[in-house]
């Protein structure tokens, strides 16, 4: 069975191959959509692998769900209490319809604390 959605953690130590990972994945999952990201710890098998090399992928299969893959731009998120539609703008999604939302980071450069805290704000 083919998968709705992979989500794919790939260590830098293959950071040559990130161009590649979409296209390995595709051949067993074709219509998936896909994201993920680098990262210095990996999660899988049940372990955490710390600055070694690994790949970790998580596949689902989502039958009746609407999947919408989306990265926000450079741009700083809005206040964490501003009107939802300054959130709905910021990444691009329709105020009316209710999300659940999967949010990857890198915390080094991404507010995530701010970003966490105004979605909070505006869908409670």
């Amino acid at each position: 069975m083919s998968a709705d959605w992979v989500f794919a953690f790939v260590s830098p130590h293959f950071r040559t191959k990130y161009p590649d990972i979409p296209e390995w994945i595709r051949e067993f999952h074709p219509s998936a959509e896909i994201c993920g990201c680098s990262a210095g710890g990996v999660i899988g098998t049940g372990r955490e692998y710390e600055q070694v090399p690994a790949v970790s992928l998580i596949a689902a299969s989502l039958p009746g769900v609407d999947l919408k893959l989306f990265c926000t731009d450079a741009s700083p998120p809005p206040d964490e209490d501003v009107a939802p539609s300054a959130w709905t703008d910021w990444l691009g999604l329709r105020e009316e319809i209710p999300y659940q939302l999967i949010l990857l980071t890198d915390p080094f450069s991404c507010p995530a604390e701010t970003i966490v805290a105004g979605l909070d704000y505006s869908w409670p």
